[in-house]
């Protein structure tokens, strides 16, 4: 059997597109490090809300060399001058272009001094406080433990199961009562109650490496858990530990036991914004630009592999299953027609937004059967039916992309 490295580099030689490794001169860093550093200096301009693609990131390298920088979830956006919420990013997004749509991107690459902008997907993590204005100023914090564990599980689930799953963490606010206001839809929650299982049980398991008694350990892996009275408990329970277990737990509990150790306030447990703020209606928000060619969707899911190659990418279900659509990529530059055909039902049956978006580029073959078998594997992959016409699907999918699952 052929590596996954293998077929990859084979499939990019195929078209020409040589998957070059890294210069050695590029720097790879965490984007509020690189900022800290004076290594890159950043605009913001957030469009409003509290969760969703709402922060645009311009960003201008003041180094030499090339740079890329690692947007890691749970990274924080604390703002400046109002008492509203703080926000966490879920992930990059996208590169933003001139024509104010984004292109999907595995990672921010910063290779002259030219600014260049992305977008950013965020939550809030403050359920008590305001959703931020339009034009609320931030500044870019380091990287929040918990919200990172949680949001670093899975890379292809909607916006309300990561807010849900936040919320629930750090407030303690019940699922039916985000369900009764923000009408969060119960396979959401389930998979919020998915995330928060998945990130206690990494917290847990990062008790290993800390040299500290099995009674320690045990007294200690309520601090991971999602629900505030658990950790208080375990708080508590510490706090009569053996002097020399309790400091080297330290540090754990100051970055896991919100409060000090307290239980949110009543204040604390009362929703500070509406769906409406939430999710203001009258923003326009960037929309995903189409890639326009398999070359363009060859480089991205290459750039997918590079970053699974540096440890970035994690276990992110979503950018393993595009890993797997290569083969069949270079399959839909073949010559021969009924090679662009397999090429096009064998992507159908790989559930990725990648293979949705190469079913599209697909759609504008020269032969009326590949179009075919390109709207049949949409149909199969969406459950929707516009038959071969491309503006429909295109206009479709840069709205329900989205919540693709």
């Amino acid at each position: 059997m052929f590596s996954i490295k293998f077929v990859i580099r084979f499939a990019l030689a195929w078209l020409g597109l040589f998957a070059l490794p890294a210069s050695a001169e590029t720097r790879q860093l965490e984007l509020h490090a690189a900022i800290e550093s004076g290594a890159v200096s950043v605009r913001i301009d957030f469009l409003g809300g509290a969760m969703g693609d709402r922060m645009k990131l311009y960003l201008r390298k003041q180094t030499a060399g090339d740079l890329q920088l690692k947007v890691t979830p749970g990274t924080l956006f604390l703002p400046q001058g109002g008492d509203v919420q703080r926000l966490a990013a879920v992930g990059l997004k996208g590169k933003l272009t001139a024509q104010g749509t984004y292109r999907r991107t595995a990672a921010i690459e910063l290779n002259d001094s030219s600014e260049q902008g992305f977008l950013i997907q965020v939550v809030c993590i403050d359920y008590h406080k305001n959703s931020p204005p339009a034009g609320q100023a931030f500044i870019i914090g380091a990287v929040e433990p918990r919200c990172q564990r949680i949001l670093s599980v899975r890379g292809d689930l909607s916006i309300w199961a990561y807010q849900s799953a936040i919320w629930i963490d750090r407030a303690g606010v019940s699922p039916s009562k985000l369900q009764a206001t923000f009408q969060v839809a119960s396979t959401d929650l389930q998979a919020a109650a998915d995330l928060l299982k998945e990130a206690e049980a990494a917290g847990a398991a990062s008790l290993a490496e800390v040299d500290v008694s099995v009674e320690a350990k045990a007294s200690a892996r309520g601090i991971f858990s999602a629900d505030p009275a658990v950790r208080a408990q375990a708080h508590a329970e510490v706090q009569t530990l053996d002097p020399a277990d309790r400091a080297k737990l330290d540090a754990l509990l100051k970055l896991n036991v919100l409060r000090g150790g307290k239980l949110p306030t009543a204040e604390e447990l009362r929703a500070g914004s509406t769906l409406e703020s939430l999710i203001p209606a009258g923003i326009e928000l960037p929309k995903l630009e189409i890639p326009q060619s398999v070359n363009d969707i060859m480089v991205m899911v290459d750039a997918i592999r590079q970053q699974a190659a540096d440890g970035q990418a994690g276990d992110k279900i979503a950018d393993l299953a595009s890993l797997k659509l290569l083969p069949h990529l270079a399959g839909l530059k073949a010559r021969l027609p009924l090679l662009r055909i397999a090429a096009a039902r064998a992507i159908a049956n790989v559930k990725d937004p990648v293979a949705v978006e190469a079913l599209l580029v697909a759609l504008q073959d020269r032969d009326a059967r590949v179009r075919a078998a390109a709207a049949a594997g949409l149909e199969k992959l969406t459950q929707q039916n516009f038959g071969d016409d491309t503006e429909k699907w295109t206009a479709w999918w840069q709205e329900a992309h989205v919540s693709f699952e």
